[in-house]
């Protein structure tokens, strides 16, 4: 079971990847700007590179465990590609239906240089291990334009996401 260190930091992770997605399409159909003027479809791919420091530690029931880097203890890449797609439609003149799909997707082979204690399991010096971490997360969202002026738009809405 993840602990709730692991946790947290997944959801700040998600939180700061749908940044993006907020800005952009907040952009790109604003009503008064003559080049998204009319849009009723917006499509954006995007791929980014961002920079991993991933330290976990998993404890045994008896409270015993390792303090385990991934990228230094296991291999993982420091450095790895994320792929995004956003889309936005325009339902009406105040409706919008908006959706993303992110990937990372990370793997990782080594021989470890240190015993590493994983809940009930030991791994000792020279044990070859595997790991990959793949992560996709899905938003769809519903926004009301309540208020549309020359420049600006202002609205409420509201969705879910699947990770």
């Amino acid at each position: 079971m993840p602990t709730f260190e692991i946790v947290r930091r997944w959801c700040i992770v998600a939180a700061i990847l749908s940044v993006p997605a907020v800005g952009w399409a907040q952009g790109m159909l604003v009503p008064g700007d003559e080049k998204g003027a009319g849009r009723r479809v917006a499509l954006a791919f995007g791929f980014f590179l961002p920079a991993f420091n991933t330290d976990l530690l998993v404890s045994a029931p008896d409270g015993d465990g390792t303090g385990v880097d991934l990228e230094d203890d296991l291999g993982f890449a420091a450095e790895d590609s994320v792929f995004r797609f956003d889309g936005l439609v325009r339902l009406g003149g105040r409706h919008q239906l908006g959706f993303s799909w992110l990937s990372l997707d990370r793997d990782s082979s080594k021989v470890v240089e240190k015993e590493i204690v994983w809940e009930d399991v030991v791994y000792h010096v020279g044990a070859e291990v595997r790991g990959y971490f793949d992560f996709d997360m899905y938003k769809v969202h519903y926004r009301y334009a309540a208020f549309q002026g020359k420049a600006v738009e202002v609205g409420i809405g509201g969705g879910i996401s699947y990770m």
